[in-house]
């Protein structure tokens, strides 16, 4: 989970995105680099990324304007988002913007592409799948699953100085 399921925000047009979240395992601990093998063992992807264009009743298009999958190689991490490397650490800088004290540990660069389009909406939704798992002696290893989130972002049209 994220504390914050769904976050709003706005771009200038030809604009990249950056977008930063704070996510919460399931058993309330900042997911972690761990949480997501970052060495790239597992080799699957396991980040899902899709942009849907909002209408003007908030409906989701069928099809994502933008979709990507980013699979658990450090090197792929590092060229679209980044995770804190431990449970402890979330960062307050500039990208957080002063939203808490407390910090994020996902950020994540959206590139600027032909799609996004000024005066439009549009619905990013996120989906982490962990490989981390709690161990028991009563239950043995139970994964904590998927983490799941999604932003709003309008677009601004780009206007000429003249």
């Amino acid at each position: 989970m994220s504390d914050a399921v769904v976050n709003t925000g706005e771009v200038i047009e030809g604009n990249d995105w950056f977008l930063t979240y704070r996510l919460v395992r399931a058993d309330g601990v900042y997911v972690a680099r761990d949480d997501i093998d970052a060495d790239g063992a597992g080799g699957t992807d396991w980040l899902t990324v899709k942009a849907y264009q909002l209408g003007t009743s908030a409906a989701v298009a069928e099809e994502p304007a933008y979709s990507a999958t980013v699979n658990n190689a450090a090197a792929n991490i590092d060229n679209h988002l980044m995770i804190a490397t431990d449970s402890g650490t979330l960062l307050t800088d500039g990208f957080w913007g002063g939203v808490d004290d407390t910090g994020y540990n996902f950020f994540y660069r959206v590139p600027y592409g032909a799609w996004m389009k000024g005066g439009n909406r549009y619905r990013i939704e996120f989906k982490a799948d962990l490989t981390a798992a709690a161990t028991d002696s009563a239950h043995g290893a139970v994964s904590y699953g998927s983490v799941s989130w999604a932003s709003i972002i309008y677009v601004k049209s780009m206007t000429s100085i003249g």
